[in-house]
């Protein structure tokens, strides 16, 4: 069972490059949720397994490494903290930094016009 679940995530994406080469595109929303929010799922990810960790060391039932449904329960507190972090805080700041250098890609191109006009 160990070796099978070591290639899961090699035969996942293995999967989603060949799916990709066809053509084929996702349009269902929760897997375009998690591939935008993947990035804070990642960064938050250690912070809530920690967390869960030291809930574990008081409450048995809470240890992921004790059971399949606390570590099921671990992977979902991990999506649901990480898309939070995503929707309130990358997403955002994201957003506020696009908008920052569309306004000086605008100012600088003026100034660069004019520079040639004269």
């Amino acid at each position: 069972m160990q070796l099978i679940s070591n290639f899961i995530p090699e035969t996942v994406m293995i999967l989603a490059l060949m799916a990709h080469d066809a053509g084929v595109r996702v349009s269902a929303r929760v897997p375009l949720l998690l591939g935008a929010a993947s990035y804070s799922i990642y960064l938050t990810h250690g912070i809530v397994l920690e967390t869960i960790r030291r809930v574990g060391e008081h409450w048995d039932v809470m240890r992921p490494a004790g059971s399949f449904a606390a570590a099921f329960f671990a992977v979902i507190v991990s999506i649901v903290v990480g898309v939070a972090a995503y929707h309130y805080l990358e997403a955002p700041m994201l957003n506020a930094c696009r908008a920052w250098l569309r306004r000086g890609r605008g100012d600088d191109s003026s100034n660069a016009e004019t520079r040639v006009a004269r």
